[in-house]
């Protein structure tokens, strides 16, 4: 036992050091630690984030973060070497405890050296490749290696040969990493390509898409050193058009959910990659306020990049290892490194680069370790790195895009697990056919795709001898060409395949994935959810969702269906015509005196001269002009000719048009269609429409976004009685009872081919409402569906699809050639087409009789009170009884003194009797007449 004494002084003493210690501890609280940050000047969204970490650290919010961060900044250009050398130096001569930043494929190497010869750790954020080599232990990235994710994703798709395409040294340092992983064992066969120039790279993949390979299917492993040179190659892919059927990229980088990939939607090719997911909560709690809009809802995650968010991990990662740091017993020997708040390193200030040989940072060992040891839940996951400096404990989103098919999420990968999805994994891919086995072929009754045949003497059929239709004769051509034999199997629920709620599938779907059928060939429409779990081949036919109505009936040519070439306007117009023409020409009669009259002498003297273009004569010349047939007068003057000219030519073009559609309206009976498009159901509610409930139909009207078919959706669900219907024949059958007040929508090739069926009184309306494809689905990695898909273009190609189609369809059709098509038919003119001008002539003749009859009637009555004038010799008041038996009696006589007598006849009685002449005296010089 120690006295009392000396007790007492040891436990002052313990004291004094803890004194001592808290002291420096809080003394190096309130100093200022300088950091080094070297950006690419490209990165502006790098540098906002990093700036608000940094004063966010630096603030009285900052926290439990007591460690005062002073950064110093260098925006140079990352692949200039010669820039971030200097970059390096520079921060290093001004004292820094490390370097944070950025680098690329040409750079890191610089990076490597700097950091290993002088022991300074260089915290890297970009997605760069750390060697793992025991030579360069202070460089630490955050970014994950993506190396063992790609081996395991090539294990996972049973890959035998892999095209390796990259650009930079560190991913040719990667290959030999792939290499190593497949051995000693093998199995897969690497071929490396390098990309010299990513911008333009056209003729090194047309080269790649020439080299012949044993699979059908060519797998690419893409691994380019930044977005923009993997967006620039996928672009240019789809230049020399590689995004189709036959190839599966896989993306080594973290891009993949970045990059725009709309032009790999439709080509049928397959695209994977990975995604770093980045956690929105923590997003929020490193960075409040950095990067959401001021407008913005107060609980939205700030949108953040990839890169940007590395950028903030290794940051975090940085903030806690010095923490940690100078809170450890070695942050005394720390401090003694400040003099007058400058940093020395073994007696020289700064760290400096150019010395021989290099004094390296007497702390970077420190500092190594406390990077090395620190750990924080950073917003890309857990921030842990192994004794390389490299990132462990990685958990990656699997994602994949496919035909039709959007990128999406299939599974995940996880450092030390491995690839987990719920997809099948795909069977091994295999060179050639099995042609030793039966393929087993489910199917499902549908007209006229697949029918039961029906022998003429009654004799049962059995085997596949039993079957006929469109996909029968489809599946006995691919079958000859690709050599294997087969079996037909009516799928046992009559289902075409739909997936239950608890994930199970049924119909000939369910049969492909439970391996009791080998392929499934029908009516089978390619569908996105489909896709996921069987593969398809080429759609062997494009349909669309298309309107069927009942067919209305042809009308017949009116009664006046000869003026139908010409419309209203036109006739009133011509009319117009007629008449203002009449008209001018009248009046140029009138004043111009070339047009009067002066070929007959003998006219009584008021009568001398006349127009020839009087009103009648007017109306004549130009109706003659009109019917082109002419009449005896012409105008004789300038302007009258004018005129005529003029109507002549305006006659010749109305007549000319008249006649040339003239025949067309007559021969042609039309149907008049009250519908002709979607638009036009959407507008109109007097013929109501509808589906076949629960079918794909049913669900693209329910998700659209389409405004019209939006409303045709809400039209047809709140129709009462309903008009959903339970299966295709019932719709039809529907159409045709409801006289032209229901219309069925359907997929087009039904609604073509029930067209062609008795009684033929349905017919297809507009265009189709949508696209979409029959195809034959196989299992998945069946040896089948590349081979099929191959075939299916080839007959494509030769036409005998489109001789399939027309054999089933049209030549056994039950409708006339011309009927269930949506166009006019022309045939031979009848009475009923013409009767309206027979109408017309018998009209004009029966108008000219009775014209005729009443000239008739009104001259008689006319002659019955004329007054004739007659010149007799006569004298004095004498009055002479005379017989007048002619209607027209002259006499020539004259006293000799010149005088006339001008008798009065006044016709009160019939010309056979006697009549009363007044006589009375006048002088003329003319002869006695009686006129």
């Amino acid at each position: 036992m120690l006295p009392s004494g000396r007790l007492l002084f040891m436990e002052m003493g313990n004291a004094f050091v803890n004194i001592f210690i808290c002291f420096a501890v809080a003394l190096a609280y309130t100093q200022n630690i300088p950091i080094g940050i070297i950006v690419d000047s490209s990165e502006t969204e790098i540098i906002a984030v990093l700036k608000r970490l940094l004063d966010i650290h630096n603030s009285k919010d900052g926290g439990t973060n007591r460690v005062v961060l002073t950064a110093s900044w260098y925006s140079a250009d990352i692949d200039n070497n010669c820039d971030l050398i200097k970059a390096i130096c520079r921060r290093l001569e001004t004292g820094v405890f490390l370097l944070l930043g950025s680098s690329s494929s040409r750079s890191y190497n610089i990076i490597q050296s700097y950091s290993h010869a002088l022991h300074v750790p260089y915290v890297v954020y970009s997605p760069t490749t750390n060697h793992e080599s025991d030579g360069y232990d202070y460089d630490v990235t955050v970014s994950p290696s993506y190396v063992r994710a790609v081996v395991d994703v090539i294990k996972f798709f049973n890959w035998e040969k892999v095209y390796y395409v990259f650009d930079s040294d560190n991913a040719l340092w990667e290959l030999q990493r792939l290499h190593d992983a497949f051995s000693p064992k093998g199995g897969v066969i690497f071929d490396g390509r390098r990309v010299r120039n990513v911008t333009s790279s056209h003729d090194f993949l047309r080269q790649l898409d020439r080299f012949s390979t044993s699979s059908s299917v060519k797998r690419i492993v893409l691994n380019l050193s930044s977005r923009e040179a993997y967006q620039r190659i996928l672009n240019q892919i789809v230049d020399v058009g590689m995004n189709r059927d036959n190839y599966h990229y896989l993306l080594a980088g973290p891009y993949v959910d970045s990059l725009d990939l709309h032009s790999f939607l439709y080509g049928g090719v397959n695209v994977t990659g990975f995604r770093l997911p980045i956690d929105p909560a923590e997003v929020t709690t490193f960075m409040p306020r950095a990067t959401t809009p001021a407008s913005g809802p107060p609980t939205a995650a700030p949108k953040i990049s990839i890169d940007a968010a590395l950028a903030g991990d290794a940051f975090r990662l940085v903030q806690k290892a010095l923490q940690d740091l100078l809170e450890s017993n070695a942050s005394r020997h720390i401090f003694k490194t400040f003099r007058h708040s400058e940093l020395y390193n073994n007696g020289t200030k700064g760290i400096q680069c150019w010395r021989d040989p290099p004094v390296p940072w007497m702390h970077g060992p420190a500092i190594r370790d406390a990077l090395l040891k620190a750990k924080v839940k950073g917003m890309t996951g857990p921030i842990v790195v192994d004794q390389h400096g490299v990132r462990v404990n990685t958990k990656l989103d699997i994602m994949h895009l496919e035909y039709r098919t959007t990128l999406r999420s299939i599974g995940t990968w996880e450092h030390g697990v491995g690839v987990r999805t719920n997809r099948t994994r795909p069977a091994p891919t295999s060179v050639f056919l099995d042609v030793n086995r039966t393929r087993i072929v489910t199917t499902i009754l549908e007209n006229p795709f697949v029918m039961r045949k029906c022998p003429p003497d009654g004799t049962p059929c059995s085997g596949n001898e039993q079957f006929e239709g469109y996909c029968v004769d489809l599946l006995k051509k691919i079958s000859v060409l690709l050599k294997f034999d087969y079996a037909i199997r009516l799928v046992a629920d009559r289902n075409y395949g739909a997936r239950s709620e608890n994930g199970s599938w049924n119909g000939m779907i369910g049969e492909l994935l439970t391996g009791k059928a080998d392929m499934a060939i029908a009516a089978l429409t390619i569908t996105e959810i489909r896709e996921r779990f069987v593969d398809f081949s080429k759609p062997f036919m494009n349909l669309g969702t298309s309107i069927m109505i009942k067919k209305p009936d042809k009308e017949k040519g009116g009664v006046f269906s000869f003026k139908n070439p010409l419309s209203d306007g036109v006739w009133v117009s011509i009319l117009l015509g007629f008449i203002g023409v009449s008209t001018v020409l009248y009046l140029v009669g009138r004043f111009s005196p070339y047009e009067w009259d002066t070929s007959q002498p003998r006219r009584p003297p008021e009568e001398e001269k006349r127009p020839a273009f009087n009103l009648a004569n007017t109306l004549w010349f130009s109706l003659g002009a009109l019917m082109q047939q002419g009449s005896d007068i012409y105008p004789r003057s300038i302007s009258g000719r004018i005129v005529g000219s003029a109507w002549w030519f305006f006659t010749l073009i109305i007549i000319s048009s008249y006649t040339a559609n003239l025949a067309a309206f007559l021969t042609i009976e039309r149907m008049e269609v009250p519908i002709n498009s979607a638009d036009d159901l959407a507008k109109q509610t007097d013929i109501r429409y509808g589906i076949i409930s629960n079918g794909s139909t049913e669900e693209f009207f329910k998700n659209s976004n389409v405004p019209v078919y939006s409303k045709m959706w809400s039209f047809m669900k709140d129709s009462e009685p309903s008009v959903f219907v339970s299966s295709t024949n019932e719709g039809i059958q529907r159409v045709r009872d409801s006289k032209g007040k229901y219309a069925f929508l359907l997929d087009s090739t039904f609604n073509e081919y029930h067209n062609q069926r008795k009684p033929c009184n349905t017919m297809k309306v507009g265009r189709d409402l949508d696209v979409k494809g029959y195809g034959i689905a196989t299992p998945r990695g069946s040896d089948l569906r590349a081979e099929i898909n191959i075939v299916v273009l080839q007959l494509n190609e030769i036409g005998e699809l489109l001789k399939l189609y027309q054999k089933w369809w049209y030549d056994k059709g039950q409708c006339a050639p011309d009927a269930g098509k949506d166009s006019s038919t022309t045939s031979a003119l009848t009475l009923s087409n013409v009767s309206g001008i027979f109408h017309i002539l018998i009209g004009g003749l029966i108008l000219a009789m009775l014209t005729a009859f009443f000239d008739f009637i009104i001259k008689t009555r006319l002659r019955r009170t004329k007054k004739i004038k007659v010149v007799l010799k006569t004298s004095g008041s004498q009055q002479d009884t005379i017989d007048f038996t002619q209607y027209r009696l002259q006499r020539r006589s004259s006293d000799e003194n010149g005088d006339c007598r001008y008798a009065t006849l006044d016709m009160a009685h019939d010309l056979t009797h006697d009549v009363t002449v007044e006589v009375e005296h006048r002088r003329s010089r003319h002869h006695d007449e009686i006129l």
